[in-house]
C-alpha cells in the first residue's frame, strides 16, 4: 500500500513517455472501469446488509438487513446446539449434526470477516479506479474482459449448483417420504415443527447460497484483476525496450526509460 501511493504520486511525470510499439497507452475514459468489471455480486451482498461502497449507499433498511441476516445465520448453529443439549450427549446424534454444526459456524465466520475485511475491499475498489491500473491499451483489452467473463462464469456455476442442491433439498420430503431436515430446536408443538422446521431450513440455505456464492465471487474478482495487471505488466516490460531505427539514440533512450518507468510504478500499484 505504501509503494503504491509513493508510486501514485510520480504517475503524472512519467505518463508523458509511456509508449507501446510507438502507440501511446490510450487513457481508460471511454473504456469500462475496471471496478464495475469486478462488482458482480456486490447487489446481492448488499441487499443483506454486507456490502456498501461509492456505487452502492447504504439504504434505510441497510442496517435492518444486516441484523436479520446475522440473526438467520448464527441462530441455525444455535438451534443445533440447544437440540443436542436438550436431548442429552448422544455420540451418534452429534457425529450426524456436526457437518451442519460446523458448516453453519463457519458461514458465521465467513460473515463477521466479510463485514470486518469490508473497508480493505472498498480500497481495493478505490485503487482500480485510477489511472494507472486503467492505462493499458486497446490491443490489451482482451486481458480485462476475460476477467469479467471467468467472474460471470464462476458466479452462475456457484448459483447453478446451489440451486439443484436446495431444489433437491425442498423437493425431497414432498416427492419422497425421506426427510433430510435437520434435526434443531424449535419452540412449537410437535405437529407445527415439522413445517416449520422445513420452512426455516429452505429459507436459510437459500439465503446463506445467495450471500456465500456473492462472497466468494468478490474474492475470486479480485485474484483474476490481479492476475490480468500481471499480464498487462508482463507485455508492457516485453515491449519497453523496442527501438525505432527512424529515432535518435538519445530519443530511444529516453522513450525506454520512461517506459520501464511506468513499468516499475504499475508494478507497485498492483503489489
Amino acid at each position: 500500500m505504501h509503494a503504491y501511493k509513493v508510486a501514485q504520486a510520480s504517475e503524472r511525470s512519467s505518463s508523458n513517455y509511456i509508449q507501446a510499439k510507438g502507440k501511446s497507452i490510450v487513457t481508460p475514459m471511454s473504456r469500462p472501469i475496471l471496478v464495475e468489471v469486478t462488482t458482480y455480486g456486490r447487489k446481492i451482498l448488499w441487499v443483506f446488509g454486507l456490502y456498501h461502497g461509492k456505487r452502492l449507499e447504504k439504504h434505510f433498511l441497510y442496517g435492518l438487513s444486516r441484523a436479520i441476516t446475522l440473526a438467520i445465520y448464527f441462530l441455525f448453529p444455535a438451534l443445533i446446539l440447544v437440540q443436542l443439549f436438550l436431548h442429552g450427549f448422544d455420540f451418534t446424534a452429534f457425529l450426524s449434526a456436526s457437518t451442519y454444526l460446523f458448516a453453519g459456524l463457519w458461514v458465521c465466520v465467513k460473515i463477521l470477516l466479510q463485514i470486518y475485511n469490508l473497508q480493505k475491499l472498498l480500497d481495493i475498489e478505490e485503487q482500480l479506479e485510477t489511472d494507472i491500473l486503467n492505462a493499458y491499451t486497446k490491443e490489451q483489452e482482451h486481458f480485462i474482459w476475460l476477467i469479467e467473463a471467468a467472474e460471470k462464469i464462476v458466479l452462475r456455476g456457484c448459483y447453478t449448483l446451489c440451486f439443484c442442491i436446495i431444489s433437491a433439498f425442498m423437493l425431497c420430503p414432498i416427492i419422497t417420504d425421506y426427510s433430510v431436515v435437520v434435526p434443531i430446536w424449535i419452540p412449537f408443538a410437535d405437529e407445527a415443527s415439522d413445517v416449520v422446521t422445513y420452512i426455516y431450513e429452505s429459507l436459510y440455505f437459500v439465503a446463506v447460497s445467495i450471500t456465500y456464492s456473492a462472497m466468494e465471487t468478490a474474492i475470486v474478482g479480485c485474484i483474476f484483476m490481479v492476475t490480468a495487471q500481471f499480464k498487462i505488466l508482463k507485455e508492457n516490460l516485453q515491449r519497453a525496450c523496442e527501438r525505432d531505427a527512424d529515432e535518435s539514440y538519445a530519443e530511444q533512450e529516453r522513450k525506454i526509460q520512461g517506459r520501464l518507468r511506468w513499468c516499475v510504478i504499475h508494478h507497485n500499484a498492483i503489489l
